[in-house]
This record gives C-alpha cells, sequence and structure tokens, in this order.
C-alpha cells in the first residue's frame, strides 16, 4: 500500500512540475501553490503564490490565491490586499469579492463584507451556496435576523435542487451532503436566537440525516427540546453526545439537572460527578453546588454540607 502511495505522490508531483502545452512559469507555480494548500501546509503554499505574483503573466489569479492563503492563515491585512488588487486587475472576479467579504467579516466591519458579498452575486460565476452562507452570517451580524434566515433557506433550497436534479439523471445521490448539512446547522442557530424552538430541532434533525453531527448541534437541538417541555427528547440528546463524546462534561451536567428535575436523583449524581471529574478548568464551584441540591434531594444531608463547603472554598480562591 505505501509503494503504491508513493508511486501516485510521485505522478502527481511529476504532473505539476512537467509543463503543459501551453502552460507558463506562473502556471506551474500556482499549481505548486494549490497543491500544497490542500494539503494545508499554507505557509509553503504561500511561498508558491508569492513567486507567482512576481511572475510576468496575468496577475489577478496570482493575487487572489495568494489572499486565500493570506486569510487562512488569519493574516487579514495581508488577505485584504491582495483581494484589492485581484479586483482592481479584475473587477469581474467574483470569488474574489466572496473573499474580500469574508476577511471583511473576519475583521468586523460586517457593513463592507455584506456590499462585497452583494456584488459577487451579481457577477457571473460565484459559488453561490457559499455566498449565501457566508451573507446570511453576515446579516445575522448586522442585526437583520430574517434576511439571515432567507439567505440560508435559499442555500439549503439550491443544495436541494442539485441533489434532485442528480437523482433525475440517475447518478448516486449519497444521503450526506456536509454542505447541505452545515446549512441546517446555520439555519438552526439562527432560528434558536430567533425563539424559533420548533424549527430548530427541524433543522438540527435535517443536518444530522445529511452526514453533520457535533456536540454543539446536540446541545442546540437538547436546548430547543427543553424550550418546547420535551425533557425525554433532551435527555435522548445529551445521551447522543456522550455516547459520541464520554468525556464531555457539559453533557454529563446538563442531563444530570434534567434526571434531578425528574426525581432521578442517584443518577443526577452520578452525572454531577462525573462533569467534576472532566472538568477541563479548576472552577467546579457551580458543579458542586449542583451536586448539592441532589444530595439534598436525596436526604444526604452530610454529603449535601460537604459539596456546599467544597463549593465556598473554590470560590473563594477565584474572587
Amino acid at each position: 500500500m505505501n509503494r503504491f502511495y508513493s508511486l501516485f505522490l510521485l505522478l502527481l508531483v511529476w504532473a505539476i512540475v512537467t509543463p503543459a502545452q501551453g502552460s507558463t512559469e506562473q502556471d506551474r507555480l500556482l499549481k505548486f501553490g494549490d497543491f500544497y494548500s490542500k494539503k494545508g501546509q499554507l505557509t509553503k503554499a504561500l511561498s508558491y503564490y508569492d513567486r507567482a505574483v512576481k511572475a510576468a503573466d496575468s496577475k489577478d489569479i496570482a493575487y487572489y490565491k495568494r489572499g486565500m492563503a493570506h486569510n487562512k492563515l488569519d493574516q487579514l491585512e495581508a488577505a485584504l490586499a491582495d483581494f484589492n488588487e485581484a479586483i482592481r486587475l479584475n473587477p469581474t472576479m467574483s470569488d474574489a469579492y466572496s473573499w474580500r467579504g469574508e476577511t471583511y467579516s473576519d475583521m468586523g466591519t460586517f457593513r463592507q463584507a455584506l456590499a462585497d458579498f452583494n456584488r459577487a452575486m451579481k457577477l457571473p460565476g460565484p459559488n453561490r451556496p457559499l455566498l449565501l452562507r457566508r451573507r446570511s452570517k453576515v446579516k445575522n451580524a448586522l442585526g437583520d435576523y430574517e434576511g439571515a434566515i432567507a439567505d440560508a433557506t435559499r442555500g439549503i433550497e439550491l443544495l436541494e435542487r442539485k441533489i434532485k436534479k442528480r437523482a433525475a439523471k440517475g447518478k448516486n445521490t449519497s444521503t450526506k451532503n456536509i454542505e447541505l448539512a452545515k446549512f441546517f446547522e446555520l439555519r438552526g442557530d439562527l432560528h434558536y436566537n430567533r425563539g424559533q424552538f420548533a424549527q430548530v430541532v427541524e433543522d438540527i434533525s435535517a443536518c444530522i440525516k445529511y452526514g453533520y453531527i457535533s456536540d454543539h448541534i446536540l446541545d442546540l437541538r437538547a436546548k430547543a427540546n427543553l424550550k418546547q417541555g420535551k425533557v425525554a427528547e433532551a435527555i435522548a440528546d445529551y445521551d447522543l453526545t456522550l455516547k459520541l463524546n464520554p468525556r464531555d462534561d457539559n453533557a454529563y451536567a446538563e442531563r444530570g439537572k434534567l434526571l434531578l428535575k425528574l426525581g432521578k436523583t442517584d443518577r443526577a449524581i452520578t452525572d454531577f460527578t462525573r462533569a467534576i471529574e472532566l472538568y477541563p478548568g479548576e472552577n467546579t464551584s457551580r458543579l458542586y453546588l449542583l451536586r448539592a441540591d441532589a444530595y439534598k434531594k436525596k436526604g444526604d444531608l452530610r454529603s449535601e454540607k460537604a459539596d456546599r463547603q467544597k463549593a465556598s472554598s473554590i470560590r473563594k480562591s477565584y474572587f
């Protein structure tokens, strides 16, 4: 297997190094930059994009790709300068507007980001789902919550239409689609902020259906279920969280609180104890107080007193 992989890499590098008919030195340098960028070696990719920018050929693509590398390395001022130059050289490059908008967003200048996203949407050839996701986040940051949800919904509709078209042509359509799943996660977050909890549960369930699951989205669905009074469903979400990540201290603490409400004090105490053991910081006073409440409900006043004293001691060391 290692021999085959080594041969594959050798052939791949050979394909990059060997100039194709009509290709230029800049083309070769950009290909090397792309190769290392895909491998996550961004500093190395940046060195090739630097050299490509200095080549004598058309520079707009080189500035654009170097700008992306700068952005991913969190070198935002350098990224902005490169996207500005790419747009000056090619005012119709929609992807440059999109990435400049993302850079403005990363810098917290959301109105400039929104202007770039709007501009990119009007130009030919943009990645519309990516633009809609980015614009949705910026609209949310600017307080345009309905606009943010509308963009997320448009992105979902675009991707679902693509899936239907592929199915109509008889092409394989896997149920796993991370891009679509992330749109549902985004819209679920937006609905939660708007207090639309039934929609949150629907969106997060769709997110999981399309192949993306995390502690965050399960916690979000659990909270949305709780807001609707669905305690059993919330507990099931924390059960699943702990199945995926048995060291999630927050899931133990949250499930413990729900179990305590249901009168299942022994299970609640077990969860709070595990949360205390796993908590990554030192200020566990909140968790000791939760366990103290469980001991009180159980009638174990000695353990309750010990936990409250422990919580008080921890708080004094912090304040």
